[in-house]
């Protein structure tokens, strides 16, 4: 401190150090180093017509920037040193041939699997990624020699299309030696592979599977993957399969004694659905998305006996789509009214055809007021012209989905789910206006009511008497994305958007009021045009 003419003290030139990265210590810089290798995150894959399979019941195996790895020990011997020392940096693993940098050559792949062998007593999981393999199968046998002297420790692996024209059976071989692996997932296999598949049966600690058939499994007959004890472990909790043909476990098969979730994605199923997988009683999850159903003597008529379900006592969701692909739905059966006996289940999501079906095209029942614990359900695309009273019914509703039917109104009787609702999605419907019996939902926060011809002909004020509302979605701007709030978007904006809507001059009226009148109420409000 120093003092001035007038006797006040002012600062004067510091005297402390700055702190720079060499005074940290080598826990700190280690933490620092995984910040910068970026947080461990899941993928998705697109498989056929936009269908998408996600990793959502998988450990996320892929490391954002784990290509700095290899930048890091540059900087100094220091940091050189912290980083081929570090347990932790080397727990997670994302080796791909185009964040590294790797030519497609034998030396740079001895290279990599040389450096990986340094570390691999660290590893914990290992994503392995060949964006180019597709070109030939030279490095696939180096690969697969390489793997065998790293995966020993391993408890997660991820082959992401890193063989040529899928991984076969040489993989097979290698497998049974993680034997402490617990999540395998491989992106793509071929026939070969699934003929061979009961070498996993080996596996004790496997517990999370996916996988997906590789481009080519549609084009001929190929091998049948099926889920019984005789030929996957018998320690799996989680299967998720995309792109095969698929059975479950008949006669004198075993079903999988712990699987809690089968999630199939465009698959292929073949012999009865319901009498097999209802003997899988540890279920608790189901997802059947865009998938087709085999219709032979041995597959017997539409099954349609959903209650057989009731048999897995802890199926809490269920899902049943051919929303952008297949003949599942129709090839099961088209009356879903015996889904009301499955009285466990909390989240239900039906849609059975791709566009909406001849009116009343699919049976609900008359009553689903039996499923006390059902918070979620979509019933979609079943070409239904009014609310069947199956659903009015249901008192813990907090989501329901009517879209892709033909409704013209909703009911003006009060409904069982009122007090709880707090999602209502109702696009691509025939509805003319936004049904104002929905200002009696107290917990009301979105309202998706887009491709509607809706006029807007009357005011909306209910609107504003919904305490929680904070989204209300039209449709979309002319430009395909979201447009801005509609009291803030230009005259030009304005004009577009009325004329996108096909709106009169009463209806850009009452549309511009109740929209600056919700916003006013709550300025992080969304209007999505």
């Amino acid at each position: 401190m120093e003092q001035n003419d007038g006797g006040r003290k002012t600062l004067g030139p510091s005297t402390t150090k700055p702190l720079v990265m060499d005074d940290l210590s080598d826990d700190i810089l280690t933490r620092i180093f995984g910040f910068v290798l970026g947080p461990v995150r899941t993928q998705e894959h697109y498989i056929n017509n936009g269908i998408t399979v996600r990793h959502e019941h998988m450990l996320p195996t892929m490391v954002s920037n784990f290509d700095d790895i290899q930048c890091l020990p540059q900087v100094c011997k220091r940091w050189k040193t912290i980083v081929e020392t570090s347990p932790t940096l080397w727990q997670k693993v994302h080796v791909s041939s185009s964040l590294l940098r790797i030519p497609r050559t034998v030396t740079a792949w001895m290279r990599v699997f040389f450096l990986l062998s340094t570390h691999s007593h660290k590893f914990e999981s290992l994503h392995l990624t060949d964006e180019s393999c597709f070109r030939d199968n030279t490095l696939d046998t180096l690969k697969l020699g390489g793997l065998a002297g790293i995966t020993q420790n391993l408890k997660v692996i991820h082959f992401d299309h890193c063989f040529h024209r899928g991984a076969n059976a040489s993989l097979l071989s290698v497998l049974p030696m993680m034997g402490r692996l617990e999540q395998l997932q491989i992106s793509s296999v071929n026939h070969d592979f699934i003929s061979n598949v009961a070498a996993l049966a080996t596996m004790p600690n496997l517990k999370r599977i996916q996988m997906h058939g590789n481009g080519e499994y549609w084009d001929c007959d190929g091998s049948t993957l099926i889920l019984a004890e005789e030929v996957l472990p018998r320690s799996l909790e989680v299967v998720s399969l995309a792109n095969v043909k698929v059975m479950g476990a008949e006669g004198n098969l075993t079903p999988l004694g712990k699987l809690k979730i089968l999630e199939l994605i465009y698959i292929e199923w073949n012999g009865p659905f319901v009498d097999t997988i209802s003997r899988v009683t540890s279920l608790e999850k189901l997802v059947v998305a865009d998938c087709d159903k085999v219709v032979s003597e041995r597959s017997g008529p539409p099954e349609m006996l959903w209650e057989r379900l009731s048999n897995c006592k802890k199926l809490s969701e269920f899902q049943l789509s051919n929303g952008k692909y297949g003949n599942f739905c129709m090839n099961v059966g088209h009356d879903y009214s015996s889904v009301a006996e499955l009285s466990n289940l909390e989240e239900v999501i039906l849609c059975p055809e791709a566009f909406p079906p001849d009116p009343d095209s699919y049976g609900l029942g008359a009553d689903m007021a039996g499923m006390s614990r059902l918070t979620t359900l979509h019933v979609v695309n079943f070409g239904l012209t009014k609310i069947p009273e199956a659903i009015t019914g249901i008192q813990s509703l907090t989501e329901l989905s009517l879209c892709g039917n033909k409704l013209t109104k909703f009911p003006t009787e009060p409904l069982q789910f009122e007090p709880h609702l707090r999602i209502i999605q109702l696009d691509n419907n025939r509805l003319r206006e936004i049904p104002p019996c929905l200002g009696r939902f107290p917990k009301l926060q979105e309202i998706h009511i887009a491709s509607n011809p809706l006029l807007f002909d009357k005011a909306m004020e209910f609107l504003l008497e919904l305490p929680f509302l904070n989204l209300l979605s039209l449709g979309c701007a002319p430009s395909g994305r979201p447009s801005d709030m509609f009291p803030l978007a230009s005259a030009i904006q304005v004009e577009d958007i009325c004329r996108e809507l096909k709106l009169d001059p009463v209806g850009a009226f009452h549309l511009g009021s109740i929209c600056t009148g919700l916003r006013c109420k709550n300025p992080k409000f969304q209007v999505l045009l």
